[in-house]
């Protein structure tokens, strides 16, 4: 059974089951709101039998999961056959917000894999990288053959690629076969950022190298497009379109918005994109039964990766400990959210640990309603505050 002193031991171990920013490991596992879980596992059993493209939307108010949802979606894609990156739509105050997003896009974008694959493919008759692709694509996979080769000029390859400054003196060194590589315009503005992107899905999901990958890019904080000036905004929509356009097979779009009015989303997408949206995923505020089964699944999953048996439904905590929590985690307004549910019980029960800390046995007794209450109140100014903060 779960105990204080087993969660206070965990969390020197960075196992502490409470935490109000999502990271990938804690993404492996879902607790609580068993039929969203299953509308994302249909969600990504449909990608992997399908070869046709999609672009779906998943909405949530702050705190409700959005991001924890895409980590979780973008362990489950760990495969061989399938590139998945997560990323944010950047914030932009000026310049072109294409550019801002290809940049995002490029930042950790696997060059490695497909370098690999170029190398692998033309290692034996590498005089074909200059006969076999398309002429207007031989440039992307001659510059993938710098960097599988870790050839002089590999990094000014990696660097042009990821929309890095380079200078015209470096892409000297951009050399195969004795002849410089042709390039097209640098991806410093939105058409040639588009053209490279164009030719980087078609190099994952369609070329000789892709062996049959899927390409699925994972975009949050999308609804801060609608930030943006109807011209601009309409550049990240329209790009996006016509991307998409091009590669009907093997590439998944998945935009994630913050926002609990859906309703909305169609105001900041253009007609042509949300017109090719396939489905819609959402995430309400939760009720006080979902969040008791939260807490619940929080426990069973912290009991399962120590190796303890589950006990009591909850932990060191009893039902009517639990249930006053998470009335002091509910807004008035915004409701409950597994945000708000993970601070209250950080803070609370950090506190309890702490008091109990120095007193023989107490961290083997049970959390009731009134040890939660005591805990609460005196530290009910930093609760308030961390909670705004977050809503």
């Amino acid at each position: 059974m779960v105990s204080l002193r087993h969660l206070k031991d965990a969390a020197a171990s960075g196992r502490w089951p409470f935490a109000s920013v999502p990271d990938p490991e804690r993404a492996r596992y879902w607790a609580g709101r068993p039929e969203q879980k299953r509308l994302i596992d249909s969600l990504l059993n449909r990608w992997g039998l399908r070869d046709r493209s999609e672009i779906n939307v998943i909405w949530a108010d702050y705190g409700q999961g959005k991001s924890h949802t895409l980590l979780y979606m973008l362990g489950r894609l760990q495969s061989p056959k399938i590139v998945a990156h997560y990323l944010q739509l950047p914030a932009v105050s000026s310049g072109s917000p294409f550019v801002r997003l290809y940049e995002q896009i490029m930042r950790d974008f696997p060059f490695a894999l497909l370098a690999d694959e170029v190398f692998a493919r033309y290692k034996s008759a590498p005089m074909n990288l200059f006969s076999e692709p398309s002429a207007s694509q031989r440039y992307l996979v001659q510059m993938l053959w710098l960097i599988g080769t870790r050839a002089p000029g590999s990094d000014v390859a990696e660097r042009w690629l990821r929309g890095m400054r380079t200078v015209q003196a470096e892409h000297k060194e951009l050399i195969v076969g004795g002849k410089r590589i042709a390039l097209p315009g640098a991806p410093r503005t939105a058409p040639d950022c588009l053209r490279v992107l164009d030719d980087i899905v078609w190099a994952t999901t369609e070329s000789p190298i892709s062996n049959g990958r899927l390409l699925v890019l994972l975009i949050d904080e999308f609804q801060r497009i609608g930030s943006l000036s109807r011209t601009k905004g309409g550049e990240v929509c329209d790009s996006l379109h016509l991307l998409f356009n091009r590669h009907p097979r093997r590439f998944h779009l998945l935009l994630s918005f913050a926002t609990g009015l859906p309703q909305g989303i169609p105001l900041v997408l253009t007609k042509d994109l949300i017109n090719r949206v396939s489905s819609r995923v959402g995430f309400r505020p939760l009720t006080h039964a979902e969040g008791r089964g939260y807490v619940q699944e929080l426990m069973r999953q912290f009991a399962e990766q120590a190796g303890l048996s589950s006990g009591t439904d909850f932990g060191p905590f009893e039902s009517k400990a639990v249930d006053f929590l998470l009335e002091r985690a509910t807004h008035e307004s915004l409701g409950l959210s597994p945000r708000r549910i993970n601070i209250m019980f950080d803070l609370v029960t950090s506190q309890i640990v702490h008091s109990r800390a120095d007193k023989d046995g107490a961290l083997d007794s049970q959390i009731s309603q009134k040890d939660a209450r005591e805990a609460f109140d005196s530290i009910r100014e930093q609760v308030t505050s961390d909670l705004e903060t977050q809503s």
